[in-house]
């Protein structure tokens, strides 16, 4: 399939250090590609950059098609991407349930005026929504914490409800920027089954995880990133096997 996320040449420096150096990849519709590398590789630089955190020096950025490059984050949300983040972001004093509902409310209509106008449209897209949060907190085994507040939850249990968000927000881009770290064992088989949940539903994933055993478990494809650049591409087997990916990451770690 056509890719849905396309990176060309991107760039960005800092202080005239660069942290990302002509970076270039793409995602298509049902695959989950890894972006893997040692710290201060590039990896989350480029991830800020590819959900408008951050405004690339040169470039080119396109979802779907459409150029979204240095456009802001809700503008790139709106074209269908999602992002979680290294430590996870829920909205603690609101419910499992409330935290759900609000990620599948569609902002553009929220308006006194809309909601006069298309309240029985309004009502219908309510029933539906509801029913989507009942699949999810089924699916991800959190009904019984729908009435909780979401601060009292687990680390690993936050991540789920931030898988739970997107699942509800029906967001067809992905960037999970190290979704395992600081997760236990028993929850990380949770997650990486939403992932694989994900990829089979269609979704164009990118992965940042240090976790290599997961990353060969999940990922169709890895991108191996050292000192802003793209320095192998492959499968993790093909990967093992490059000297720079060796000196740089691999071996590092071995």
């Amino acid at each position: 399939m056509a890719p849905v996320l396309t990176a060309q040449d991107l760039r960005r420096s800092f202080g005239g250090v660069p942290a990302v150096d002509g970076v270039s990849f793409d995602v298509s519709p049902g695959e989950i590609v890894a972006l893997i590398g040692p710290n201060g590789s590039g990896k989350s630089t480029t991830a800020n950059i590819v959900t408008g955190a951050l405004r690339c020096d040169e470039g080119r950025l396109t979802i779907g098609g459409d150029d979204v490059t240095n456009r802001p984050a809700h503008t790139i949300a709106r074209h269908g991407l999602a992002r979680t983040f290294q430590i996870a972001r829920v909205w603690g004093r609101m419910t499992v349930a409330e935290n759900l509902l609000v990620a599948g409310t569609d902002q553009a209509e929220e308006t006194i005026t809309a909601a006069l106008l298309r309240r029985r449209s309004q009502r219908r897209r309510q029933i539906e929504l509801e029913g989507r949060v009942r699949e999810t907190l089924d699916a991800l085994s959190l009904g019984h914490l729908e009435n909780e507040r979401a601060e009292v939850l687990s680390g690993g249990q936050k991540r789920l409800l931030e898988f739970g968000r997107i699942m509800v927000s029906r967001a067809r881009v992905l960037v999970l920027d190290e979704p395992l770290a600081g997760v236990n064992p028993v929850m990380v088989q949770a997650l990486l089954d939403v992932m694989a949940r994900f990829r089979d539903d269609g979704c164009a994933v990118l992965l940042i995880e240090h976790n290599l055993q997961a990353v060969e478990e999940t990922s169709d494809r890895v991108i191996v990133m050292a000192t802003g650049k793209v320095i192998a591409e492959g499968s993790l087997a093909d990967v093992r096997t490059s000297d720079a990916v060796v000196s740089a990451y691999l071996g590092a770690t071995a």
